[in-house]
């Protein structure tokens, strides 16, 4: 009984050694969610957060911040006048790992010398950045609007949103957006109190590891799926249709810009990466681009802009094999191919009061 206390006594000694350690170390703090609500159906997080972000074992890219009165990241207080652009994405535009000016929207506002509206969270989809349009561009009178959209995104379209996010859903035949609401539970905001506990979450994510390893060896079910191919298929059709000319009303009604900005599958690109298994997502992405541009969106393609400043300067884009998430190199790339574009919705006259009033 007395060696079982000892070594009891010495796992306490040494977990309370390991949580004095982590306190000292830049490990991710976990941006605690805020709950959302059929008013506010957008994932977001806690207003005027502190933060501390750092990315695998090693805490790489670790960064300190402070969310925006909204719960926003890299973002301007929504306090000031009428936003000129509005940002919508996920994590991409987040971009917990880099400051505000190295950010696409950092860049345009410097450039361009506006006012620069952003609302991204991570985990935000096709869904969800309707959504935000639909709360947002009312809100803020935007005079343009670019939406962020991962190269996967086409493809997961049809995928159940997780709490706190949206997703469509068919009703005969027509479709419609839903949100999943999200309560923050009072164990995950005590788990959160932990330096050791946070770094083997969201540094090491011990979760998603024990989930993979539950899966490994598991026969594979003999159910038959009741959904073909064919109809999913059908599916993220029918919902990029929707998406498409839900933005397309939008659009009309309030007299706005939209530029589509298509990240890129950037693996292809790096001799190291090769030997991943091809991107399953290219044909959807393929789909999305060609109707948005029938139904008459200015579109942004990172591809052939990565592939040309690859070829020509061999500098990558993100913090693979590590983290796919763009570096400072493509948010700085994206701004400068958004800027003609953008540039051109605004009239001479503009930029020239914005400077005075600046």
């Amino acid at each position: 009984m007395r060696f079982l206390i000892n070594i009891s006594l010495g796992v306490i000694f040494a977990l309370g050694i390991l949580e004095g350690l982590f306190r000292s170390l830049p490990v991710d703090s976990g941006l605690r969610m805020a709950s959302t609500s059929a008013t506010d159906a957008y994932s977001r997080y806690l207003p005027q957060q502190p933060f501390v972000y750092s990315h695998g074992w090693s805490m790489m890219n670790a960064r300190h911040g402070v969310t925006n009165n909204l719960g926003f990241i890299n973002a301007a207080n929504f306090d000031r006048p009428a936003t000129d652009v509005l940002i919508i994405g996920d994590s991409f535009i987040a971009s917990l790992m880099l400051n505000y000016p190295d950010t696409v929207q950092g860049h345009l506002e410097s450039t361009m010398g506006i006012r620069i509206g952003t609302v991204a969270t991570p985990g935000n989809r096709l869904p969800d950045s309707l959504q935000l349009l639909r709360k947002f561009v009312p809100m803020l009178r935007p005079a343009a609007v670019v939406i962020f959209v991962k190269d996967w995104d086409p493809a997961v379209i049809a995928a159940e949103p997780v709490p706190g996010y949206n997703g469509f859903v068919s009703e005969g035949d027509n479709v419609a957006l839903f949100h999943h609401r999200y309560q923050e539970s009072a164990l995950k905001q005590w788990m959160a109190k932990s330096a050791l506990i946070r770094y083997v979450h969201y540094n090491l994510k011990f979760a998603e590891w024990l989930s993979q390893a539950l899966q490994f060896g598991r026969p594979i079910s003999n159910s038959v799926d009741p959904v073909t191919p064919t109809d999913e298929a059908q599916k993220k059709l029918k919902f990029m249709r929707y998406y498409l000319a839900e933005l397309n009303a939008i659009k009309q009604v309030y007299g706005l810009k939209i530029t589509l900005l298509v990240d890129a599958d950037r693996t292809a690109l790096y001799p190291s990466l090769h030997k991943k298994p091809p991107n399953l997502t290219m044909e959807e992405r393929g789909i999305f681009i060609r109707l948005a541009n029938e139904t008459g969106f200015e579109l942004v393609d990172m591809r052939p802009i990565f592939m040309r400043h690859w070829a020509a300067h061999r500098e990558v884009f993100d913090y693979l094999p590590a983290d796919r998430h763009w570096n400072a190199v493509a948010h700085k790339l994206a701004a400068d191919a958004l800027l003609p574009g953008l540039i051109s919705g605004f009239r001479s006259d503009f930029f020239a009061r914005q400077k005075l009033e600046n």
